[in-house]
């Protein structure tokens, strides 16, 4: 009886073990994984020193002259970028002893001034527009907006508008630079403007970055217009009607000249 008990017992713990999951033998192997390395791209640009003027001799401005001005930008890095160029302003030095000496001979007087510290207080106080106007060429594949503060013009920002642009790839930054011939009177003699400070700067085109770095001053849609809207929108419509009539650019001839100076040490 004892026999059949443990015999009884014996089956139902095998049974059991079959129901629960008997250990089983898996065929197996394994390899190392290979490693997997990721280099980060690079974004770099550089502006070459050379820089070329169209048109007039831009030591010796004329009223009325118009000036193009170019310089080459490309892309040392790894990655596509976008492209922009900040901080652009004019610094207007005035040679105020030189006026001084000639006073009466320029006919200041005759405006109404009675010596030069009568010119000075009119300049200070606002009474003449600066006489020299930018503007980027038609097919150059450059917008333009304008940096206000307390409703003064402070300086420009210029975006390039011709997509991304690949590494080993060079643009031309090119601009025409206008000085009008009825605003430029006898004050402006021997002044020297400086307005070609600034800074290009490179963001990778990838990843919405354009958008992320630069804010609300990255609008593809605005990037896409003519020149002439471009223009407008990024300044206003009596300074883009001081380039465009009727959408056709008035310094055309300026963009496509062919005298080219290359000053060692120019006077901007």
């Amino acid at each position: 009886m004892k026999r059949q008990m443990i015999a009884s017992f014996m089956v139902i713990a095998l049974v059991a073990a079959v129901m629960g999951g008997a250990t089983m033998a898996y065929f197996t192997a394994k390899a190392d994984a290979p490693e997997n390395e990721f280099v980060a791209g690079t974004v770099m640009i550089d502006a070459h020193d050379e820089v070329v003027y169209c048109g007039s001799d831009p030591t010796n401005v004329n009223p009325g002259d118009c000036f193009l001005k170019c310089i080459e930008i490309e892309n040392t890095g790894s990655k596509a970028i976008e492209l922009r160029l900040v901080d652009v302003g004019f610094n207007i030095t005035i040679d105020w002893d030189w006026l001084d000496d000639h006073f009466d001979a320029l006919c200041f007087s005759e405006d109404d001034f009675e010596d030069i510290d009568a010119l000075h207080r009119a300049y200070t106080d606002g009474e003449f527009e600066i006489p020299v106007f930018i503007a980027p060429c038609p097919d150059s594949d450059w917008v333009m907006k304008y940096v206000k503060e307390n409703g003064v013009i402070t300086g420009f920002e210029f975006y390039y508008a011709g997509g991304k642009i690949e590494p080993g790839d060079s643009v031309d930054f090119c601009v025409v630079v206008v000085f009008d011939g009825e605003m430029m009177g006898n004050l402006w003699q021997g002044a020297i403007f400086e307005q070609w400070g600034g800074v290009f700067q490179a963001v990778q085109a990838s990843n919405d970055a354009p958008e992320a770095v630069w804010g609300a001053d990255w609008d593809p849609a605005w990037l896409a217009m003519d020149p002439d809207d471009a223009l407008i929108a990024g300044t206003s419509g009596a300074y883009a009607a001081y380039f465009y009539h009727e959408g056709a650019f008035l310094f055309q001839d300026c963009c496509d000249c062919d005298i080219v100076f290359e000053p060692e040490d120019p006077q901007d």
